[in-house]
């Protein structure tokens, strides 16, 4: 090593340290030029000093979300490892460290995470990949998009700790402590919930060989929630002001909670929303986005059309039966469920007419859970329509919303 080499070798040396020195504690933009630097003085090629460098770059990766990490490997180049740096290191108490090159795969899908549209070429993912899938990450996206729902506290081993449920479009639904969601996105607790985060998941087996998903990190994601999830219509049927909770139905009779948030619609109003239904479990939740007018929410949300059968007076009630013979079904329930039911005395009361025997009929209607815990047909509004005819401003049909606007 010539006189220049060995000067410019010690200053690397000198670099590392400031660099390791500076982690965490120095702004990104500081650390990244004195590896700029580095990059620029020290000649290419496996070395304990350049192993080292790369191994506070992906320190960096896991910690600065303004770093971009793909760029810095395509000039550093991933054939400049020694052999060492495939292997893990393993202490005196028989702990495993993991090796360089499964620190950078790991470096390596964060930065999927904070910059998805940087990746390695083909050829460069593909000396990763196997290391990637190691570790349980998914590729070509090991990232998931998931909205937050609640959160709680528990106990484990002791200590009390915050998670918070987060669900993805598919029904996956993972918990994790609070702070995997803060370390990049600084805010308070009470601002999480209904939230978009683009979430870095991994698969992880327990003794008794059962995989379930960690969460190993997760960012906000700026792109639109109609994006990834689904929309839907609603109608809300009632306010829970005890727990501030928005009951909603949608035209499937599905039955969902949106937590009172800046939106504030009143009951009887229809509102599109995003349905969140994990997998694993019966209860459903919304996020509520937008409030319909009275016309434009009935025309989205669909009717059905029915012919009044039979009209009491006392009780006042009136029998219908649906036209077309398509039964209104219950969630879960394989087998029809119902084709006919009653306009209730209230519904007749507060629309003050009762339509005679005979006469057509445009429906809302769902499916409503009772006291005696049996779902039955829940109409909350009609129109008289004219035999063969459809009602003058609803439209009959039965459809979710894809997107909206």
């Amino acid at each position: 090593m010539n006189l220049m080499n060995t000067q410019q070798h010690l200053q690397g040396w000198d670099m590392l340290r400031k660099l390791n020195d500076g982690i965490g504690k120095l702004p990104s933009k500081e650390l990244r030029r004195i590896l700029a630097s580095y990059m620029a003085t020290n000649p290419q090629g496996p070395s304990k000093l350049h192993s080292a460098m790369l191994s506070v770059a992906t320190r960096m990766a896991t910690m600065y979300s303004d770093f971009h990490f793909v760029p810095f490997l395509n000039t550093w180049g991933l054939k400049n490892f020694r052999e060492e740096d495939g292997e893990a290191d393993i202490d005196a108490s028989g702990k495993r460290f993991p090796s360089l090159l499964e620190r950078l795969a790991k470096a390596y899908v964060y930065s999927l995470m904070l910059h998805p549209d940087e990746r390695l070429a083909s050829d460069a993912e593909a000396v990763l990949a196997p290391l990637i899938r190691r570790r349980g990450f998914s590729l070509p996206q090991p990232c998931v998009p998931m909205i937050t729902t609640r959160i709680f506290t528990s106990e484990v081993r002791g200590r009390k700790i915050t998670f918070v449920c987060l669900v993805a479009a598919d029904g996956t639904e993972v918990a994790t402590e609070v702070h995997t969601l803060t370390a990049f996105c600084r805010m308070p607790y009470a601002d999480i919930p209904n939230r978009l985060f683009r979430v870095l998941l991994r698969t992880v087996c327990n003794e008794s060989g059962q995989t379930s998903y960690k969460v190993e990190s997760a960012i906000l994601e700026s792109r639109p929630i109609s994006d990834f999830f689904p929309l839907s219509i609603g109608y809300v049927e009632h306010f829970d002001a005890g727990h501030d909770h928005i009951h909603i139905f949608d035209n499937h009779s599905r039955h969902f909670v949106a937590v009172k948030s800046d939106i504030h619609p009143s009951v009887g109003q229809y509102v599109g929303f995003v349905p969140l239904i994990p997998r694993n479990s019966r209860f459903k939740s919304a996020i509520i986005y937008k409030v319909y007018s009275h016309e434009e929410g009935t025309q989205l949300f669909g009717c059905r059309m029915a012919r009044i059968t039979r009209v009491s007076a006392s009780p006042q009630y009136c029998a219908w039966e649906l036209i077309d013979g398509t039964p209104l079904v219950e969630e879960g329930t394989p087998e029809p469920s119902f084709t006919m039911g009653y306009l209730s005395e209230q519904l007749l009361q507060a629309r003050q007419i009762v339509p005679p025997v005979g006469s057509d009929v445009g429906l809302i209607v769902f499916l409503k859970r009772g006291k005696d815990g049996k779902k039955r047909p829940y109409v909350v509004d009609f129109e008289v329509v004219p035999a063969g005819s459809t009602p003058s401003q609803w439209s009959c049909r039965q459809a979710l919303l894809s997107h909206d606007e």
